[in-house]
């Protein structure tokens, strides 16, 4: 199945999803996927820097994505082409063509504009504007939103320069930022429970946003990848407490070359030092992933 999650208003336009086929050719009898056994997709679409088109489908992706072809194409000789009706007109015409099986897709529009983000769902009854909307598999949503946490962003980012230096920026995360954080979040947690109905190479999940400072519609990598290792060490000592670790991040420092991230203990009667080792294991992470001098500092909680 699918699992899309959108969302667009004045603040912030941005499309998440997974990449999941297997299910759709599972039904049509086809052979086993080529990764692990499955299927995957990109089913989020972006035709131009403002416009982007999501599909799900149970049995009809190559319709779907036939159909957001035909848009592109139609878009490219005219710039003014109303997309979600031509993606509607499409769809009908998909419908009114097909024999006893009819193809069963939705659809997300997102699109930018001289008038703002906007958002669309469209299905073979109509266009619906909305600023919130998802496709695809209403179980899988619902696991999503009991997973998603609430995102603390750090009070400074490091941004690095033409020269290779970082200059340290504060940080300012609007409401819709952290939106989209907190739901790629949530969905990458979710695909990575590698069940049936959702899923993504790798837990590599797809994320579009109106991104900075292009303001244009971009995949992105990660969703916190303007935050340097620390937003990855509170990730990752937020999963520790599974192990009955219990710390947290209370701020960083750089000093020259070197991040310094201060840990504390996010339990009464615990001592952050008497996790030096799980801290060290921490920094070779780091380092393995490309992010050379950071050390993790244990202090006392105020």
């Amino acid at each position: 199945m699918t699992l899309i999650v959108g969302m667009a208003n004045a603040d912030i336009g941005f499309l998440v999803g997974d990449t999941l086929l297997t299910p759709l050719l599972e039904i049509k009898g086809n052979r086993a996927g080529i990764v692990n056994g499955e299927f995957h997709g990109l089913k989020i679409q972006i035709l131009n820097d403002q416009v982007a088109i999501a599909f799900s489908s149970s049995n009809a992706a190559d319709i779907a994505l036939s159909i957001i072809a035909d848009v592109r194409r139609t878009l490219q000789s005219n710039s003014q082409t109303d997309v979600c009706a031509k993606v509607l007109e499409n769809y009908q015409q998909s419908l009114n063509s097909s024999g006893s099986e009819k193809p069963d897709c939705d659809f997300l529009v997102l699109q930018l504009d001289a008038n703002g983000n906007r958002l669309a769902h469209i299905t073979a009854d109509g266009v619906r504007n909305c600023e919130r909307a998802h496709i695809g598999d209403a179980t899988q949503y619902r696991k999503m939103t009991e997973l998603r946490k609430p995102y603390e962003p750090p009070s400074e980012r490091y941004v690095q320069q033409p020269d290779g230096s970082f200059r340290i920026e504060k940080m300012n995360d609007s409401k819709g930022q952290i939106e989209f954080i907190e739901i790629s979040n949530a969905l990458e947690e979710l695909v990575q429970q590698r069940n049936k109905q959702v899923g993504a190479i790798a837990g590599n999940i797809i994320r579009v946003c109106d991104a900075w400072p292009s303001g244009k519609l971009e995949y992105l990598q990660v969703g916190e990848a303007t935050v340097f290792p620390h937003n990855k060490v509170k990730k990752r000592l937020a999963e520790a407490e599974k192990e009955g670790i219990y710390l947290k991040v209370s701020g960083d420092k750089l000093d020259g070359d070197w991040l310094y991230i201060v840990v504390v203990p996010s339990k009464a009667g615990v001592r952050a030092s008497e996790y030096a080792n799980y801290m060290s294991k921490v920094e070779r992470e780091l380092r393995a992933a490309g992010d050379d001098n950071v050390l993790l500092v244990p202090a006392l909680e105020d």
